[in-house]
């Protein structure tokens, strides 16, 4: 699918599938549950750290405690208990302090907490912090957002003093702060209702310098402030996705905006969140629908593109990070004699584990999942892929198609697949198109899958029409690379039409 043939409006009509990187349309990916019991609750948040000696850390947060996954389960690491409710998210931080790496946690309800990635429990972070609400790190300080407009600022190299004096309001644009995010080494984004700011280091007593840079729409949560570098994008109460770079404010989503204005919840919009998926350069938004109470929907916006599309889930997916994905090495990983093997892994323990950049998902009833890892479904559930192309006149403005077949071409997949393909059409454009269903086609099956169109109705021709495909998968394994429209020119009735 050439890019020149498919513009960026296009991707909209698409719910779970995105191009990759080969051009092809593939269903996203699915998920896997980390270990057969999560920790339980509602899922606030997800962290993934590294020790000082390298030891992988993968922690989650539910409304009352913080749990710590082993490799194999899950270990409750709670102090004090939280209390926040289902829109306080959990936003955390990693700041070393004399060598060890601490992960730091706030919700805007409870006192943050900190946890050393050793400890049995996370404790309090010292020097009486404030309630924050969001944190952020940057040149060597830890900045924390106190609601409604505060941000206080921590001494150097030391997250757990609080100088009275490094406090700044930023009330100039009279909104409420919303969350702050990392903008690089030196810089922080701070966001409001309706207003933008950016924090820089400088050399001064008081170690910041603040501008308001913009009064666009704010997010609609600190936790649907997403950064790619040191740059920044969020989905924001006007149902727009912005990119911030720290210089201006530029909207980036007007082709998924309106799907999003029909579909986000704005009684329910604080419990969106968003991930980066770094391997694809991809964002997806989590959100819940008009009539859910937790995230089932979503949009996906490809960062290189511009390509933004449609999510949809069977589960409310509460929270979302970063990870590091470490494989352990199987007999099936092993070739060569072994002569071979001996050479390589002297001992069991040497086996090694590969890791890869990942992403974890958190979900409604508090169990914690890898994406991409599995069999392709989501936890045993099927992924229900849809695809459509732009309603348009095929023989032109002046004339009717009439049309015969339609070939579409996938990649032969590993497992039974079943596509169902469709026409839509209509004369008029004034009521959505009509679908007409066609014949089923399994993919696994090494074959041409060239559609019959001429018993679809439309013999006299149609002014208007486009062609769907559907597919419900437990198994992935779905890439599409176009399709072929045939059909023939015929002449437009005169009079009205219908």
């Amino acid at each position: 699918i050439p890019d020149q043939e498919l513009d960026v409006n296009y991707f909209r009509l698409l719910q779970n599938m995105l191009r990759d990187r080969n051009g092809r349309l593939v269903i996203r990916p699915g998920y896997d549950a980390l270990s057969a019991t999560g920790p339980g609750g509602r899922i606030m948040g997800l962290s993934y750290f590294r020790t000082a000696a390298g030891v992988d850390r993968t922690v989650a947060m539910n409304r009352t405690g913080w749990w710590q996954f082993n490799g194999t389960s899950w270990v409750d690491i709670s102090g004090a208990a939280l209390t926040g409710g289902i829109e306080d998210h959990v936003r955390t931080a990693v700041f070393s302090v004399a060598g060890t790496y601490k992960l730091i946690g706030v919700n805007g309800v409870d006192s943050p907490k900190i946890w050393d990635g050793a400890a049995a429990t996370y404790s309090a972070l010292g020097g009486s912090p404030p309630t924050g609400m969001d944190v952020a790190a940057a040149a060597n300080r830890l900045l924390m957002l106190v609601s409604p407009e505060t941000i206080r600022i921590s001494e150097f190299n030391d997250p757990e003093t609080w100088p009275a004096g490094l406090v700044i309001k930023l009330v100039d644009a009279g909104d409420l702060m919303v969350g702050v995010e990392r903008m690089g080494r030196v810089a922080v984004a701070a966001y409001g209702d309706h207003s933008q700011w950016i924090a820089r280091a400088q050399p001064s007593s008081f170690p910041f310098r603040f501008d308001r840079i913009d009064e666009k729409p704010g997010p609609v949560s600190n936790a649907a402030i997403v950064a790619d570098g040191s740059v920044n994008y969020y989905l924001a109460d006007d149902s727009n996705i912005y990119r911030f770079d720290g210089i201006q404010v530029t909207p980036v989503g007007a082709a998924i905006r309106p799907y999003i204005q029909d579909n986000l919840s704005f009684v329910n919009r604080r419990q969106t969140h968003g991930l980066f998926m770094q391997g694809d350069r991809v964002i997806y938004w989590f959100f819940p629908e008009s009539t859910a109470s937790s995230p089932n929907a979503g949009v996906y916006l490809k960062l290189d593109t511009g390509e933004a599309g449609r999510l949809l889930y069977g589960v409310g997916i509460t929270a979302s990070a970063r990870w590091r994905y470490v494989a352990t090495v199987t007999w099936d990983n092993l070739t060569g004699s072994w002569d071979i093997i001996v050479a390589a892994y002297s001992t069991w323990d040497s086996f090694g584990t590969p890791a890869e950049q990942r992403q974890v998902l958190g979900d409604v009833s508090g169990q914690v999942h890898g994406v991409g890892i599995g069999d392709g479904s989501d936890d045993g559930n099927a992924i229900e892929g849809i695809w459509e192309l732009p309603v348009r006149a095929w023989a032109g403005e002046a004339n009717a198609f009439v049309p015969d077949t339609f070939e579409t071409f996938f990649r032969k997949s590993a497992n039974s697949v079943t596509i169902e393909p469709s026409i839509g059409t209509t004369n008029t454009l004034m009521e959505d198109r009509t679908l007409t269903a066609l014949g089923n086609f399994d993919i696994s099956t090494n074959q041409r899958n060239d559609i019959d169109l001429t018993g679809a109705g439309q013999g006299d021709g149609v002014r208007f029409s486009t062609i769907r495909h559907r597919v419900s998968t437990t198994k992935g394994g779905v890439a599409w690379l176009g399709g072929i429209l045939h059909g023939s020119v015929t002449g437009v009735e005169g009079g009205p039409t219908s």
